[in-house]
């Protein structure tokens, strides 16, 4: 590493495409989605190209400050990709990771610099809403029965969610009415304290309904993990279908 050469790499590690969540916002958090909790992840660095590496020098994943050994990397080719391998150990309990590698030169000897420090990935294993899920809430009395007069003008029946446990941006909230599954309300922003989220049961799910039926909801973040159904409510449909 001579003078003109910068303190760092800037290859930044990658994970591979079906291991992330969905990031609607581009925020590039490396979210691992819940499915991969017990498994292998390969890492992947795209290129070194920018460094003075050769054939013999090493490349090891540096997880949360600590050289993982076992992830150590001869290159033999300077210009390919550079496989590392995080074991399902590593990543094994929720929280925030710091993720680096440092490059170490055969050569030099033994000189070694790191990529970018800036790097990360967040694992996410705990459904929302635990323990459990409070009912939903209706702006009438449950007693009274679900008549006409109490659906928006669209024909929607309009629930409040209280707020949970892991409670985030993009969770989808997906009504239930005896279990059916009706299109989920997507949380868009945090609610202030104290206030509920608004979910909608659509008029689709209404049509044909009489009698009691059960009122719940379940809800999936955006890792993929899935919460128990919420405590029902009960009440008699009474929408003269």
């Amino acid at each position: 590493m001579n003078g003109n050469q910068p303190n760092e790499a800037t290859a930044r590690i990658r994970f591979a495409a079906a291991d992330l969540a969905p990031d609607p916002d581009d925020i590039e958090d490396n979210l691992l989605r819940a499915r991969t909790k017990g498994r292998d992840l390969m890492l992947k660095i795209p290129s070194l190209k920018d460094r003075p590496v050769v054939n013999g020098d090493t490349v090891t994943l540096v997880l949360d400050g600590e050289e993982l050994e076992d992830t150590s990397f001869s290159i033999v080719d300077p210009d390919a990709p550079i496989p590392l391998m995080l074991s399902a150990a590593r990543h094994d309990q929720s929280g925030r990771y710091q993720i680096n590698y440092v490059i170490r030169y055969l050569a030099g000897g033994g000189q070694s610099e790191t990529g970018p420090r800036d790097q990360g990935f967040v694992a996410d294993y705990e459904p929302p809403g635990l323990p459990f899920l409070a009912s939903p809430v209706f702006y009438f009395s449950p007693d009274d029965g679900l008549t006409p007069d109490r659906l928006d003008p669209n024909g929607n029946l309009i629930a409040l969610v209280p707020g949970y446990t892991g409670l985030a941006i993009h969770d989808a909230i997906t009504p239930l009415i005896d279990g059916v599954e009706g299109a989920p309300t997507i949380v868009t922003e945090l609610p202030v304290e104290g206030s509920l989220i608004h979910v909608i049961y659509p008029g689709t799910m209404l049509s044909g309904l009489s009698g009691s039926h059960d009122f719940a909801y379940r809800i999936r973040d955006r890792a993929g993990n899935v919460s128990a159904d919420s405590r029902p409510v009960s009440m008699n449909v009474l929408l003269g279908h």
